[in-house]
């Protein structure tokens, strides 16, 4: 009688043991899903989020251009540099890790002039005109004042 009881506690165990062993074996490490290619202008807030399938439990970044970092699985801030940056992305779980590179181009961006667009003034009287402009211009020129004459 007892050779009845234990055959089927052994036969549980095993079933046991294989579900336990499959379920290892599907267990697999994350896979970036998230675009490899980005684009944003410089001194613009940025925002980035690194996703991967297969429950990934830590992400990483290096390489960040200046005025980005990263927090969890998002790489923000504002960046202040124009270019183009290779950006290593990592997501990591129990299983292993995936790294990819995100490319990411801060453009330039071109000045706008913000003062008015035109301005009056009399004969034979001083003249000033102040030029402004955003996005950081590093210089500012006048053109075709030699049209007056003298």
């Amino acid at each position: 009688m007892k050779s009845l009881v234990y055959p089927p506690i052994r036969v549980f165990l095993g079933f046991l043991v294989f579900i336990l062993s499959a379920s290892a074996a599907m267990a697999a490490p994350p896979v970036i899903d998230s675009p490899t290619v980005d684009a944003t202008d410089v001194n613009q807030p940025y925002s980035y989020t690194i996703t991967a399938t297969n429950s990934p439990t830590r992400f990483g970044a290096a390489s960040l251009p200046p005025g980005l970092a990263r927090s969890g699985d998002t790489i923000s801030g504002t960046p202040t540099e124009s270019g183009v940056f290779d950006i290593s992305i990592i997501a990591e779980n129990a299983d292993g890790i995936d790294v990819e590179t995100l490319e990411l181009t801060i453009n330039e961006v071109a000045p706008v002039i913000t003062s008015a667009t035109s301005a009056s003034g009399n004969v034979g009287d001083p003249f000033e005109y102040q030029i402004t402009a955003d996005n950081d211009p590093d210089s500012f020129s006048v053109i075709g004042l030699d049209v007056f004459p003298s």
